[in-house]
């Protein structure tokens, strides 16, 4: 690596200058991101001097394991007899082998120290105890607004993090998986996570959780295509916002429809109307209130109706009620009679 990549290299890695958990856990995700982009740089090497001291007065052999880890073995005396004749093109080759194999003990011991790092910086900023670090993954919750499955995404990636704050301290797979479930929202994917949840695996019940959240929004999603393919049906509505439901009309509201006026609807009801005979056209000749009328029955209604003027006339009205229509309109009529005919 010449020098203007390495200065490159080192101008993209993040640098931690305070010593709280709050930065050393950012400074943690950063370095994380900057190794994802192919970043060399070990990551004691991007801390501040007064935070690494301070974090060596909590645990004195931080540095001393490191320097245990990042010490390349020694190289093995290989010279043989044979090899002393061997040709210097032969001595070249297998000076290049040693030069790979060294620079990959290098990368490979790179992430290997970096890990053991992180791993003892956990410690120092992990929680009292299991009921303190249990009281962390309460207080995580999964947002309601926007994505379901985003929202869900985001939730467990915030409690993979937690999972690497409270270090070793971490409480059983059990509680985790019952506050996992408990703080999902909304209450419909709550109650999937916790049918499909995996007791002994929260990464199972992660996978289970993000699967259902799929499925929910998918069906939100078709629900709200049926729903725009029906009102996209029905003509827009003016600005005074009239529509009628009789002739599909934006010039006039329901109430004020030429058809419903010119059809009015009897407003007495008659009950309890009945005959033995039977004709291809029900009309009946009945005795109602002592006197004999022609009554066409309705057999599929639930109530008969009887002339307003009729009525009236004989002063018999009971009480009022409402009825429904079979088109589901409710209208009131001002009153019904109970009559045997």
């Amino acid at each position: 690596m010449d020098v203007q990549a390495a200065q490159l290299n080192l101008f993209t890695a993040p640098y931690l200058k305070e010593s709280t958990a709050t930065a050393w856990q950012q400074f943690r995700e950063d370095y994380y991101a900057y190794r994802a982009r192919g970043g060399t740089v070990p990551i004691r090497r991007l801390i501040n001097r007064t935070v690494m001291e301070l974090y060596v007065l909590r645990d004195p052999q931080l540095l001393d394991e490191l320097e245990e880890r990042t010490t390349p073995p020694e190289t093995r005396d290989v010279a043989m007899q044979d090899e002393e004749h061997s040709s210097d093109s032969d001595s070249d080759s297998s000076d290049s082998d040693s030069n790979d194999e060294q620079a990959q003990f290098t990368l490979e011991t790179l992430d290997t120290a970096s890990e053991t790092f992180i791993n003892r910086v956990n410690v120092l900023f992990q929680p009292i105890d299991r009921r303190e670090a249990l009281d962390k993954f309460e207080r995580l919750y999964c947002a309601t607004k926007g994505s379901t499955s985003e929202n869900v995404l985001r939730y467990v990636y915030h409690y993979q993090r937690q999972l690497e704050n409270v270090g070793t301290v971490r409480p059983s797979v059990k509680q985790l998986v019952k506050t996992f479930v408990a703080n999902i929202e909304p209450e419909r994917l709550r109650d999937r996570v916790g049918t499909y949840a995996d007791r002994t695996s929260l990464n199972n019940t992660f996978r289970a959780a993000i699967e259902q959240s799929r499925y929910i929004e998918q069906v939100e999603r078709e629900r709200e295509r049926l729903k725009t393919k029906k009102s996209g049906d029905e003509p827009q509505t003016t600005r005074q916002g009239k529509w009628c439901k009789n002739c599909r009309s934006n010039t006039h509201n329901t109430a004020d429809c030429r058809r419903t006026k010119g059809n009015k609807t009897p407003k007495y009801l008659l009950f309890t109307m009945s005959s033995a005979n039977d004709k291809s056209r029900p009309v009946f000749r009945v005795t109602f209130d002592s006197k004999e009328i022609d009554a066409l029955f309705d057999t599929g209604a639930t109530a008969n109706f009887v002339d307003e003027r009729y009525v009236l006339r004989r002063d018999i009205v009971e009480s009022k009620t409402d009825v429904v229509l079979a088109s589901g309109q409710k209208i009131s009529s001002p009153g019904h009679v109970d009559r045997e005919v």
